[in-house]
């Protein structure tokens, strides 16, 4: 009997919130000036071995590395948006770049994105449209390895 008691009590206690403790202040929603992270901030707020896993499934990004190769999305085509090159082929991303046609390119380069296991790196987007501008040479030099992700943004010209 005591012990039922006793138990009781303490319930009772444990479900009586205490306003002296930080954890019972009310919610109150961050301001409309107070940063907030986007969905994708969530993400890259969170430990991740691998940034491929942000675009690729495992099972996916797995078999590209087995086969030795780089994948190219081009999210500026319906047709055939999806790719895999060769690591023997594209080595470094101008190699990917020339390939493509778009180190010679006359107008407006594309932004270029290249995920990596530990970096997304992307080239810098011209806003005036000035021809031949956008891949530097830190950019062209970046190696490309198996797994790698090589992904071209549509541009307005």
């Amino acid at each position: 009997m005591k012990t039922a008691a006793l138990l009781t009590a303490l319930v009772l206690v444990l479900l009586i919130p205490s306003h002296t403790n930080s954890y019972s202040q009310p919610y109150a929603p961050p301001s409309p000036t107070e940063p907030r992270p986007t969905p994708m901030g969530h993400e890259l707020l969170m430990d991740e071995y691998d940034l491929r896993r942000h675009v690729l499934e495992d099972a996916s990004l797995s078999a590209i590395i087995k086969r030795g190769n780089v994948l190219l999305i081009r999210s500026d085509r319906f047709e055939k948006p999806r790719e895999e090159h060769s690591t023997n082929v594209w080595k470094k991303t101008s190699d990917a770049l020339r390939q493509l046609g778009f180190l010679d390119r006359n107008k407006r380069r594309p932004q270029v994105r290249i995920v990596q296991r530990d970096v997304i790196s992307q080239s810098i987007i011209d806003l005036w449209g000035e021809p031949k501008s956008g891949f530097e040479g830190w950019f062209l030099d970046r190696q490309l390895q198996a797994g790698d992700i090589v992904i071209v943004t549509p541009t307005s010209n």
